[in-house]
């Protein structure tokens, strides 16, 4: 569950990849509105960017799905899932997340 004010947001920490390669994420989602980030690192640490999906507020678990290629020099990557509007659904749920890349 990621709640509460400011914009709270929880980190799947860095991880491996291969710079490149397409990616794919999937999600349960529930609750009020979030974002899904995916930020990526070169080798020296560098943040490359965090290109950001939406994901609407539902009252019911809803699959959610995104997809996207992974700068060519990246090496890490995490992801942040964040909740922008707290005090609706009484926060955003996550549950079941998978990060793929080829």
């Amino acid at each position: 569950r990621v709640s509460g004010k400011g914009g709270p947001t929880l980190s799947s920490g860095k991880f491996a990849v291969t710079g490149g390669s397409d990616f794919q994420l999937k999600a349960m989602h529930f609750g009020s509105g979030g974002y899904i980030y995916v930020i990526c690192y070169d080798a020296n640490g560098k943040n490359l960017g965090a290109p950001y999906y939406y994901v609407p507020e539902t009252k019911v678990w809803q699959r959610r799905s995104i997809a996207g290629k992974l700068p060519a020099n990246a090496v890490k990557c995490e992801i942040l899932l964040r909740n922008f509007t707290p005090s609706v659904a009484n926060g955003t749920w996550f549950d079941n997340i998978k990060f793929y890349s080829k």
